[in-house]
């Protein structure tokens, strides 16, 4: 076996124990950054820099044929974060990006400062990041992965934004002169929206947030002006 070793371990050293009739000549391929063969010593020698699981080849040959054996090599260390860019997210609308990290396993994701958009998760076995974000806006926050062996952090932002209101309601309701009205605007868009009417409304007829209300103290036929804005 090869013997496993931790990130920036300065002292490994592995001799390899190869017998056969001289002169042989080795190679070997697979080994973690940082590490490298030296022949004369017949030695992998060095500091690993990244953590993970490495498949090492030994190949030994000489004048009578050739020999090959692999071998499983484990570095452990914490967790390195790859650089991520988010792209921008839309109010309302399924959003997913996966933060992704070297290191040893299990990781572990948590949000170490800062807030996510409402309506939005990090899982925190995965570093998948999910929702339904539920307002426009910029959010900043940091994201940290832990192990056994450290932690590691990146600080992120994402970009909320906002789908534009549509009206949906093209008619207004009849409405009785003496009798109570009320008739709601529907619209799309991302909340909160903003309602603004222009135009000569009935005696006793009021616009508010999106809806008419009130009672008709007389016979009116007009037209009125409605706006959604966020």
């Amino acid at each position: 076996t090869i013997p496993n070793t931790y990130v920036n371990s300065e002292d490994y050293g592995v001799s390899l124990d190869i017998s056969g009739t001289k002169t042989i000549t080795v190679t070997v391929t697979g080994l973690p950054d940082g590490l490298v063969f030296d022949a004369g010593s017949n030695s992998i020698i060095g500091a690993p820099t990244k953590a993970g699981k490495f498949t090492v080849k030994v190949t030994a040959s000489n004048s009578a044929g050739r020999a090959t054996k692999s071998y499983n090599m484990f570095v452990y260390g914490p967790p390195v974060i790859e650089a991520a860019v988010l792209d921008d997210a839309t109010a309302g609308k399924n959003y997913t990006k996966t933060f992704k990290a070297s290191g040893t396993t299990p990781i572990t994701w948590s949000v170490s400062s800062g807030d996510l958009p409402a309506g939005m998760t990090l899982n925190a076995r995965s570093g998948q990041l999910k929702g339904k974000p539920s307002y426009d806006g910029t959010y900043s926050f940091t994201i940290s992965a832990a192990n056994n062996y450290g932690i590691d952090e990146i600080n992120a932002s994402l970009t909320v934004k906002a789908i534009a209101p549509k009206i949906n309601t093209s008619n207004l309701s009849k409405g009785t002169a003496g009798k109570a009205y009320r008739a709601v605007i529907k619209a799309t868009g991302t909340a909160p929206l903003t309602w603004t009417c222009s135009g000569e409304l009935p005696e006793g007829i009021t616009f508010s947030d999106g809806t008419f209300s009130g009672t008709y103290s007389k016979y009116f036929k007009g037209n009125v002006r409605v706006i959604a804005s966020n």
